[in-house]
């Protein structure tokens, strides 16, 4: 096959990247919002939870983006921690920022954003609203803190990673049109091989996740119980302290289990039994990698997308419970397999979720969406270790031997 040939204009400006005139020289830097957790593991529960975001699934996304990365610095969002490094450039692994509560967050990006001037963006930003909730109505009731950090995240980043249509259109109501659908982080994981093949769902192990205080979630739970499910938990919403730090069921828990967990055709008593039995919760992504080497889980399902996302890397059959638009817009952006509630209302038995374990459509646009997310971190000045869309990127690296 003939080699592909390039005009004298690309010619040279690949022959000045190669010898460094007109070579990136940015240094990626990650604001890692749970930094703190590593140095706190040997405390308690709650406390272990409250440093992870009051969400452990935020470790997925977060280890994610640091495996990607080729970054010099990990930082808090804190400007002086950018002073030893030479041309940063900053991204923010994000969650569901925009969410109605969260000016504590957005401003401290004000001040970051007002205390420096190197390029920051976001990867994976979402926004937290229910299923019937339109993008105006959500946007309304966004704060002007959040409304002023999110303006000012634009005119600093080339683009903003988000997580789907759901919120580049409310990205869109308050004028910030630069941004780019990248679902989440945590999706890419193996560039250098074709999809991962998922072996067929069976029953035979299985893990469930669950999000409290709905009865269709309390249906998810009982299906688990019913088959010695493991239950993977990653908020204080299901008890973990209770299920992996309390010895003896006590009655005084009883109201607490039936508010988590309404119209449970278990007894309280029961919940907890089973949580004892079958809970897990992870604070490291070790750990929660050697869960599934151990555990040879056959099939996940529920409506955690996180706890979904970490069985779907390790190769596990798994199905997504979309219970509100940020779960909507990541699985159809990232085309994994999901039903809704209307459906899961209907479904009688576990047999009847294998079937819609139907990964062609994600296979298909696996390489489209590689490539959309590795343009997202090259046009953002971030160095990664992931193979470029960038013919420059690709020359350097040739001439190199260095990833860029």
């Amino acid at each position: 096959m003939p080699q592909r040939q390039f005009a004298d204009d690309e010619a040279t400006a690949v022959q000045e990247w190669a010898v460094g005139k007109n070579r990136n020289d940015y240094n990626a830097v990650v604001v890692n919002l749970l930094a703190a957790l590593n140095r706190n593991l040997d405390k308690g529960i709650e406390e272990k939870v409250g440093l992870a975001g009051a969400n452990t699934g935020n470790l997925i996304f977060v280890e994610a983006m640091k495996e990607q990365l080729d970054y010099v610095k990990e930082i808090w969002i804190n400007p002086a921690a950018l002073k030893d490094v030479d041309n940063p450039s900053v991204v923010i692994p994000s969650a569901n920022f925009m969410i109605q509560g969260g000016d504590s967050l957005m401003a401290a990006l004000i001040r970051f954003l007002e205390n420096t001037e190197c390029p920051v963006t976001m990867a994976g930003l979402g926004a937290q609203a229910k299923l019937d909730e339109t993008p105006e109505e959500l946007v309304r009731k966004l704060s002007p803190t959040q409304t002023k950090a999110l303006k000012m995240l634009s005119e600093r980043a080339v683009t903003i990673g988000v997580r789907g249509g759901y919120t580049a259109e409310c990205l869109s109501i308050l004028g910030i049109k630069n941004v780019r659908i990248i679902g989440c982080p945590s999706f890419y994981y193996d560039f250098h091989k074709r999809p991962p093949k998922h072996k067929k769902p069976s029953l035979d192990r299985m893990q469930i996740t669950v999000t409290p205080a709905n009865p269709l979630e309390t249906k998810i739970l009982e299906m688990g119980e019913r088959h010695n499910a493991f239950w993977l938990m990653q908020m204080m919403t299901e008890h973990p302290d209770l299920a992996l730090e309390q010895d003896a069921w006590e009655d005084a828990w009883e109201e607490l289990l039936t508010g988590s967990f309404p119209e449970s055709g278990l007894s309280q008593a029961d919940i907890w039994k089973y949580m004892k039995r079958s809970a897990r919760i992870f604070f490291t992504k070790m750990d929660w990698d050697t869960f599934y080497e151990k555990e040879d889980i056959t099939f996940a399902f529920g409506s955690r997308f996180h706890g979904n996302m970490a069985a779907f890397r390790k190769g596990v059959p798994t199905l997504w419970i979309v219970h509100d638009a940020r779960t909507k817009e990541l699985t159809e952006a990232l085309h994994l397999p999901h039903i809704d509630y209307a459906v899961w209302e209907k479904i009688k038995a576990p047999e009847e979720l294998l079937g819609y374990c139907d990964y062609r459509e994600y296979r298909g646009k696996y390489r489209q969406m590689q490539r959309q997310y590795t343009a997202f971190l090259e046009e953002n000045h971030l160095s990664h270790k992931l193979p470029s869309t960038n013919v420059l990127y690709r020359m350097k690296e040739h001439l190199t031997g260095k990833r860029m």
